[in-house]
């Protein structure tokens, strides 16, 4: 495998991993404050 090819995969890894981080805490926000 090309080094530039894990770069690239562990950057879209690192994003989707933010996306899910930032999902929880929406959830997290609705079970706490009731909204």
């Amino acid at each position: 495998k090309n080094f530039s090819t894990n770069g690239n995969a562990t950057s879209n890894t690192t994003n989707n991993n933010n996306v899910d981080i930032l999902k929880r805490i929406s959830n997290l926000e609705k079970a706490v404050f009731g909204k």
